[in-house]
């Protein structure tokens, strides 16, 4: 993490912090938390300075990944014409070809053209008579097929000459879509009838045929329309025909070159070499290759390829040719390639551009190179351009020869490119400047900063010596963030039925860093624990927890320590160090579903127990109301014997009497009612208590075993 600001700022410092790559990155938000950022700041108390360490926390990072197909070109997350042109269109002078209903499926391609219109064969291509109407099958690709591509028409005509003189055919053609063994390519098989009027048998006849294809595809949710059309090779009619090789009688150099060839100092013009083409004619040999420019050639560093570019144009162009390049660098002593692209062309100019590839060069090794002026000078640099074209059924050739200026390399040191060495600090380049503050992949740390100090290549592909202090562990969370343990029987221990996996960071990891050994500690017992690496520097190490002991429900604080040993290379020599971080995880204490169903239960019975007191209680009080009662009635009728006795009275308290009783044997039935359920508690308890209990709890709720990643 490198911070900016001061003074100038208002004391207002911009950190900026390298999020590492997230792995098995897919289309939605990657969300990391919790994260923290601790730096240390000094000042003076008077002529002291003093330092201290802050730690603060900082909003959750979400990395996003784009989704191709929504028509937002969401570049923020890298989303471009290359990744998904459906969302972002593509460069101009391209169409986005989508596959159907599948808009994430899609590439920018060039727009069909009539070169992309291929016959590959014609069978038969030569007949002896006419009988119409007359029928050859051929076969038809188009490359660069759109992946949306639709067929609309087809259709086919005829060019026909006999002799010197042109006549008339007709022709119909019907396709039929084959299975092609490439994606890209459009493959059909098609018929093609013709008919030639006023045919007469002892002539011979030519057709030039000529097929056009009406054909749309998709650019996006647009739709192209376009008509591809394309030459193919002639049909002859009787015993000879233009083509077969041989000068007949009524052929000559003006009606078939192909076959005749033509006077000195001309050639037959043929836009192809193995048949003859619809506008062959004898051309007067005057092709010429000029060359127009060169760009520079001076370049710098000698570990990259290089291109010296070269224009030319070719006058009176043939109509079917070929380019080819040859390039020689440093007199044949280094190896050259060259290759040649087409810039423009005209009827009668063809512009175009031939590059030397100029390949990495190890300067240390090079007879060429100055090392007082840190360049390489390469003399002896020519390329040579050959235009070969057709001259009917055989070749002509033309040249042109450039010598090119000697090529000049500023060399400076290349951080990494290796050059086949094995290991870094075996190529550090110091007479170039190259040295272990710029490129410690190359220069090893100990020569400037001591055998304590590593290359690490986390923020900068060159590397930066760091010292091995900086290597810190931290457990960065834990999964699931809130662990949970099952309590399995009433009174029992709190088990863990999964592992809780520690997220574990390395702080600033060499590149070959590994986890050698682990252990957890918790409340003294030390565990040693397996970590497995998820990409560098970050480790999932699964841990199952000891049982919590606490019967009730809630939440626990439990404080571990990871303590790991870090194995690495510095200075080519294997190494370990031990490393050590705490953690504390909220554990939340839940009842198995065996032992809540057994709560309820005991639940159950003590409702129906305090349900049966009360009417117990209720009746105990009916029965002493209705024993006052009587006793009262009886009174009154004792008294009422000193002048006569009241014998209603009497009756009255004997029925008192006996609610009474029937009241007082009503609560001794609830008092055995009540006895009853307290023994259905105590043994629901008892049962929901008991080790085999749990043992079930356990088989329903078994620790698994540690996943392995």
């Amino acid at each position: 993490t490198n911070c900016s600001g001061g003074p100038e700022t208002n004391y207002v410092y911009t950190c900026r912090i390298v999020v590492p790559a997230v792995p098995d990155c897919d289309e939605g938000t990657f969300s990391i938390s919790p994260n923290y950022i601790n730096f240390t700041i000094s000042f003076y108390n008077a002529t002291e300075r003093i330092s201290k360490t802050i730690v603060t926390e900082f909003p959750e990072i979400s990395i996003g990944s784009f989704t191709c197909g929504n028509d937002v070109c969401e570049t923020d997350l890298g989303e471009s014409s290359t990744s998904c042109c459906y969302d972002c269109g593509c460069p101009e002078g391209y169409y986005c070809d989508v596959k159907p209903d599948m808009p994430s499926i899609c590439e920018c391609k060039q727009p069909l053209k009539d070169s992309d219109l291929k016959v590959v064969s014609v069978n038969p291509s030569n007949f002896f008579t006419h009988t119409p109407p007359q029928k050859s099958i051929i076969n038809v690709h188009i490359l660069n097929k759109p992946m949306s591509l639709k067929v609309n028409d087809i259709s086919c005509e005829f060019s026909c000459i006999h002799g010197d003189t042109s006549c008339t055919a007709s022709c119909d053609i019907t396709c039929e879509e084959q299975e092609s063994s490439r994606d890209d390519v459009y493959n059909a098989t098609c018929e093609i009838t013709f008919t030639i009027s006023n045919y007469d048998p002892r002539e011979t006849y030519t057709l030039y045929p000529r097929i056009s294809y009406d054909v749309e595809y998709m650019n996006r949710t647009e739709k192209i329309n376009t008509i591809l059309e394309t030459n193919f090779p002639p049909i002859t009619i009787g015993s000879h025909w233009c083509g077969d090789g041989k000068c007949d009688p009524d052929e000559s150099s003006t009606s078939c070159c192909y076959d005749c060839g033509c006077p000195e100092g001309y050639f037959c013009d043929t836009e192809n070499k193995d048949y003859p083409t619809m506008g062959d004619s004898c051309r007067e040999n005057n092709v010429e290759i000029v060359f127009v420019k060169a760009t520079e050639t001076t370049f710098t560093d000698s570990y990259k390829h290089h291109f010296i570019n070269a224009t030319y144009v070719i006058r009176n162009k043939p109509r079917g040719f070929e380019i080819v390049p040859e390039c020689v660098i440093g007199n044949g002593k280094i190896d050259c390639q060259a290759f040649c692209d087409e810039m423009q062309s005209s009827q009668d100019e063809y512009w175009f551009r031939c590059s030397m590839v100029v390949p990495p060069i190890d300067y240390s090794r090079s007879e060429f190179y100055d090392s007082y002026t840190k360049k390489l000078t390469i003399p002896g640099n020519y390329l040579n351009v050959t235009v070969v074209y057709n001259n009917g059924q055989s070749l002509l050739s033309k040249s042109k020869g450039t010598e090119v200026d000697d090529i000049v390399i500023n060399v400076v040191y290349g951080c990494g490119y290796g050059l086949g060495y094995e290991y870094p600090g075996e190529k550090c380049e110091a007479d170039l400047g190259e040295n272990p503050d710029n490129c410690c992949i190359d220069c090893d740390c100990i020569y400037k900063y001591g055998p304590r100090f590593f290359c690490y290549t986390g923020d900068n592909p060159n590397g930066q010596c760091m010292s091995v202090d900086t290597i810190l562990l931290q457990i960065r969370g834990v999964d699931p963030e809130k662990p949970r343990c099952i309590i399995g029987r009433i009174g029992g221990d709190c088990k863990f039925a999964q592992p809780v996996n520690i997220l574990a960071r390395i702080i600033n990891p060499p590149s070959d860093s590994s986890i050698v050994e682990a252990y957890i500690t918790y409340k003294g017992n030390r565990t040693s624990v397996n970590c497995y690496q998820q990409s560098l520097g970050n480790y999932t190490c699964p841990y199952v927890p000891p049982a919590v002991k606490n019967s009730e429900e809630g939440q626990e604080l439990m404080n571990l320590t990871l303590d790991i040993t870090l194995g690495y290379t510095i200075n080519q020599t294997k190494t370990t160090q031990n490393l050590t971080s705490s953690y504390s995880i909220t554990v939340e204490r839940k009842f198995s579903e065996a032992v809540e169903s057994c709560q309820k239960a005991i639940e159950r019975v003590e409702r129906n127990i305090k349900r049966v007191e009360k009417t117990k209680m209720l009746t105990m009080a009916f029965g002493a109301l209705f024993l006052a009662i009587a006793i009262g009635f009886l009174i009154a009728y004792i008294k009422s014997c000193i002048h006569g006795c009241n014998h209603r009275l009497l009756v009255i308290a004997l029925a008192g009497f006996t609610a009474a009783a029937t009241m007082f044997m009503m609560a001794n039935n609830l008092d055995a009612q009540i006895a009853g359920l307290q023994a259905q508690k105590e043994a629901k308890e008892d049962m929901c208590s008991a080790e085999s209990f749990e043992q079930l709890s356990d088989a329903v709720y078994a620790v698994q075993p540690v996943p392995m990643f």
